[in-house]
C-alpha cells in the first residue's frame, strides 16, 4: 500500500502503516497541535501539512472527524490486528507482545520497495 506520505502492508491478520510526513508537514502539524491545545479548538492540519479548508472544518476537524474515528492517525508506526480490531482503534506498536509481528511487517515494505524508483523514510530501495 502506498499513498502520499504513507506506506503499509496488509495481510489477512495484520495491517502495518508507516507515516513519514516531510519536515515541512511535521512543523505544520506540531504548530497546529500547540494552537489547538492553547485555544481548545479541534486540529485542522493533516499528514500532508495542509489545513482543512472546507467551510465545515470547525466541525470536521482534520478530515471529517478522523481524530474521533482514528485516534492513532498521526502515529508514525501503526500495527493493527485487523481480525480482532476491524476499526483499527488499538495500535499495537508499543506492546512488547507484538514486537516480532511488528519487526516482520516492517521488513515487508523494505522488500517491496526494492522494485520502486524512490526511497521512503528508512525504507531504502538499495
Amino acid at each position: 500500500m502506498e499513498c502520499s506520505t504513507i506506506r503499509g502492508v496488509v495481510t489477512r491478520k495484520w495491517k502495518y502503516i508507516a507515516n513519514r510526513p516531510p519536515a515541512r508537514a511535521q512543523r505544520a502539524i506540531r504548530t497546529d497541535v500547540v494552537e489547538a491545545a492553547r485555544t481548545g479548538r479541534l486540529r485542522f492540519v493533516s499528514l500532508d501539512g495542509q489545513r482543512n479548508s472546507n467551510r465545515g472544518a470547525a466541525r470536521e476537524s482534520i478530515r471529517y472527524g478522523v481524530l474521533f474515528d482514528s485516534p492513532k492517525y498521526f502515529q508514525c508506526d501503526q500495527l493493527y490486528d485487523v481480525e480482532n480490531d476491524v476499526f483499527e482503534q488499538h495500535n499495537l506498536t508499543c506492546d512488547p507482545r507484538f514486537r516480532g509481528i511488528l519487526d516482520d511487517t516492517k521488513d515487508r515494505p523494505r522488500g517491496l520497495m526494492t522494485e520502486l524508483p524512490h526511497t521512503f523514510g528508512e525504507f531504502k530501495t538499495s
